[in-house]
């Protein structure tokens, strides 16, 4: 499945972020969630589907060409939503943008926005629990 469809298949309302993994050597950026849940409905709406959630998942980016934090690198722990995903289409390889938008609660509960922009291949979800399946659709 092409990442624009993959995408809108992942619901991540009212979830949040546990953490990010940078993996220099695999080439990926891992952006743990405390739960991912799918969208299997043909009106794309999540309507409380629970049957393929994973708990403390991962969203996984691979062949990452660039990553870019906006504002610079604020600890990101608090609301998360995949805010897009298009192709790049000045490139013959098949690369995409994904724009990624954390907020960040600090000790005061102060919030403040980050957007984490990736230039990549692709992206899959990974079950900790099963991690030798990387899910792609």
């Amino acid at each position: 499945m092409n990442p624009i469809d993959f995408i809108k298949t992942i619901y991540l309302g009212d979830r949040y972020c546990l953490g990010i993994v940078i993996d220099s050597i695999k080439n990926l950026l891992k952006i743990q969630i405390n739960e991912i849940s799918r969208i299997r409905d043909e009106s794309g709406i999540w309507n409380f589907y629970n049957a393929e959630n994973i708990l403390s998942g991962y969203i996984v980016f691979f062949d990452i060409v660039q990553i870019q934090f906006l504002p610079n690198f604020i600890m990101p722990n608090d609301q998360i939503e995949i805010k897009s995903c298009q192709k790049v289409t000045n490139l013959d390889d098949n690369e995409y943008i994904f724009k990624i938008v954390m907020l960040s609660v600090d000790e005061y509960g102060n919030t403040r926005e980050m957007e984490v922009i990736i230039q990549a291949k692709g992206l899959y979800l990974l079950d900790p629990l099963k991690p030798d399946i990387i899910i792609t659709t």
